[in-house]
């Protein structure tokens, strides 16, 4: 059992991508993983690995904690 089964994670990726209006294909492109690691890690299907989490939030421009815990 991972810790994204409590904290899920990629729910609140998602949230953030879409409340800015982004395209998931558009976000894998810029982070430079493959489009369908990034689609697994929003539906919860794949844990981002913390280097990946630290990405994702310069990417979005929130702390790991906002994206963590945060609102979203």
């Amino acid at each position: 059992m991972g810790v994204n089964e409590y904290i899920q994670i990629g729910s609140k990726i998602k949230a953030i991508r879409t409340e800015r209006g982004l395209k998931q294909r558009q976000v894998a492109t810029d982070l430079n993983i493959p489009y369908s690691t990034y689609s697994n890690y929003e539906n919860n299907n794949r844990e981002p690995s913390l280097y990946i989490i630290t990405q994702i939030a310069k990417y979005f421009d929130v702390t790991i904690d906002e994206l963590i815990f945060g609102r979203w």
